[in-house]
């Protein structure tokens, strides 16, 4: 199996011209793909907009993000653009609950989880 890892420094242009450099290459016209897999949303449009000018016949692959804010990822995944994205839930209000917590002198949870979650639901995957 092979897998390429490219840096899209977290925007949409420079995953376009990350994936666009990629598909450049030589080595690349025998390379066959089953899924783009982004970092960010963001990325995930970008890697997917050099696919749909440089090669055509990718452009029906699934390609899937992470983030999954409702103006973003979600409405990609709704129009068709992602396949998939995953759901992050927000860290700073915790964080910042937290932290006023233990300056008010409480003590705090050992651990605490935040769940991420698929768009749309693992189980509507692949449908």
């Amino acid at each position: 199996m092979l897998k390429a890892v490219l840096n899209g420094d977290w925007t949409t242009e420079s995953a376009s011209r990350a994936v666009t450099s990629w598909l450049r290459l030589k080595t690349t016209e025998s390379v066959e793909i089953d899924i783009v897999g982004s970092q960010n949303d963001s990325m995930a449009a970008g890697a997917r907009q050099a696919i749909q000018q440089l090669r055509r016949e990718w452009a029906r692959l699934p390609f899937t993000g992470c983030d999954g804010l409702p103006g973003g990822g979600r409405q990609m995944v709704a129009q068709g653009q992602l396949a998939a994205t995953v759901v992050k839930p927000t860290t700073t209000g915790p964080a910042i609950e937290l932290i006023a917590r233990r300056l008010q002198g409480e003590s705090l949870p050992h651990d605490l989880i935040l769940h991420a979650q698929s768009h749309p639901p693992l189980d509507r995957l692949g449908h």
